[in-house]
């Protein structure tokens, strides 16, 4: 692999899990609309009022900029980093929770590396850096860089800072990789909805916390793609006993019984024919949707 053998005394190989985030949204989003929910995409919530033991949302459509009314007796927010922003701007009681966290990551070719299986990296800083090959490049990443809560989320980049900082930890691991920024395909950023419990975020817990800021308005913020059934479960518990319904907690421990067209993003071979019904049967609504959340394609010229 070209790794560099100085104070190299041995490595280990271990097997883990893998969450593709999009895959595993949609496949939640599929069994909930086969037992008798809904799901609506790209409805931005711009007010909420509580009067008479009720809760009334309107949205927006960003997409036609059409308005919606929900009423509901129990309303329940999961919105991870954008916690604070839209809770600040409803008509909710709220102080700030979280301490959020930017992660920048890097597309570079695949003929970069000499790598076949994901490795991760400890840095001089004492994190840890993954490289990991897929089907047409080699995903490296992440960095951890705090950001305000004021920041505009959508739209946060890797910053030249960031991606030297990638660039030099994959040089001193591969020195005769030579590693520049003409290896460099692409880049994105995401946000770490860390909640507060410290002054930094390399120090902030991952588990997930709720809040409770009117009556029968819950807030869940935190946790991890590993623990999301956990933190569903917790969030319905205690909606469940406030309501004095029964619970049931082997409906948390059932398995899905739908999935989305797209089985293993990573390898996965994919054909015309495939997306055609992955735009038909999934409901697709942007290229960006398409390509990027859901193929994992780090540019439109990998699939035309």
């Amino acid at each position: 692999t070209g790794l560099n053998p100085d104070q190299l005394t041995g490595a280990g190989v271990y097997s883990d899990g893998i969450i593709d985030d999009s895959k595993l949204a949609i496949d939640l989003i599929l069994e909930s609309i086969d037992n008798n929910s809904d799901a609506l995409n790209y409805h931005e919530v711009i007010s909420h009022e509580y009067n008479n033991n009720i809760h009334t949302i309107i949205t927006n459509n960003t997409l036609t900029n059409e308005e919606r009314c929900f009423s509901c007796d129990n309303l329940i927010f999961s919105v991870g980093p954008f916690t604070d922003q839209l809770l600040n701007n409803l008509n909710v009681p709220w102080k700030n929770v979280l301490l959020p966290s930017k992660g920048s990551h890097l597309w570079i070719k695949k003929e970069s590396l000499d790598v076949t299986e994901g490795m991760v990296l400890q840095t001089k800083d004492s994190r840890i850096i993954f490289v990991i090959p897929h089907r047409n490049a080699i995903l490296v990443g992440t960095t951890e860089i705090p950001l305000d809560s004021k920041d505009d989320f959508f739209n946060i980049k890797p910053t030249k800072e960031e991606e030297d900082y990638l660039i030099e930890n994959l040089n001193f691991y591969f020195p005769k990789s030579k590693i520049t920024k003409e290896n460099i395909l692409s880049s994105f950023a995401a946000v770490r909805p860390l909640v507060k419990s410290g002054a930094s975020s390399s120090k902030t817990s991952r588990h997930h916390k709720l809040f409770t800021p009117l009556p029968n308005c819950h807030v869940v913020v935190g946790g991890k793609y590993t623990t999301f059934r956990i933190m569903a479960q917790d969030v319905c518990k205690k909606v469940f006993k406030l309501n004095n319904w029964k619970y049931n907690k082997n409906l948390s421990l059932s398995k899905l019984t739908k999935t989305s067209l797209i089985k293993d993003v990573h390898i996965q071979e994919l054909s015309s024919e495939l997306i055609e019904t992955i735009i038909k049967d999934e409901f697709v609504q942007t290229r960006d949707d398409l390509l990027k959340r859901r193929l994992s394609l780090y540019s439109e010229s990998q699939f035309k």
